[in-house]
């Protein structure tokens, strides 16, 4: 998925562009590091929940194409349950994911304007190779798509093949009771992506 996103489709020798203040620019100098900023602390809190809305959207249209006794409905069910909708809620405040961007723009009216201190002045760009970037093990560096067709399409491809794993759980073992076997399919799945981002 990762491949078809382009999201590490870049040469380790481009140099990646950070914009920040004076003061960000004295502290990363002073500390040698670049502090990363909570994903519930955004200033767009829809970036945290854009994906989730995505394959909630998937599976409800996944959901409208089975036919009423379908088993896959139990597992579209407890998904739909357990993404519900949140908002107003400090979901995300416990997150362990943290975020810092990057452009590989050196001169950007739009960046000055955001990450400057007034309208555009006093800010600094600090140019990275990319390569350099990729530290320690629970870090990475993705290039940001924003093809949302394409989004939707993996969104909906990750829906087929989620019910057809779930299907394939069932077969296997004819005694195994569907509502049990989607929250322990659910639960595995959680785990295994969760794993998969810190690995």
């Amino acid at each position: 998925m990762m491949k078809r996103l382009g999201a590490l489709d870049f040469d380790g020798e481009t140099v990646l562009w950070h914009y920040t203040t004076g003061p960000g620019l004295l502290g990363i100098v002073e500390s040698g590091q670049i502090f990363a900023t909570q994903v519930a602390c955004l200033n767009d809190s829809s970036e945290t929940t854009y994906a989730t809305e995505l394959f909630k959207s998937a599976i409800s249209k996944a959901s409208e194409t089975l036919a009423p006794d379908d088993s896959g409905h139990v597992l579209l069910k407890h998904i739909q349950s357990e993404f519900r909708d949140e908002t107003g809620q400090a979901s995300s405040s416990s997150s362990k994911f943290f975020v810092a961007c990057f452009t590989t723009q050196k001169d950007d009216l739009s960046q000055w304007r955001a990450y400057s201190e007034i309208g555009g002045e006093n800010g600094y760009a600090i140019g990275f190779k990319a390569r350099g970037l990729f530290v320690g093990p629970n870090s990475l560096v993705v290039k940001m798509n924003y093809d949302r067709e394409l989004h939707k399409a993996l969104a909906d491809e990750v829906a087929a093949a989620t019910l057809q794993y779930f299907r394939e759980g069932l077969q296997s073992a004819a005694e195994r009771d569907p509502e049990q076997w989607a929250k322990e399919f659910f639960q595995a799945g959680m785990t295994k992506y969760t794993a998969s981002l810190h690995s």
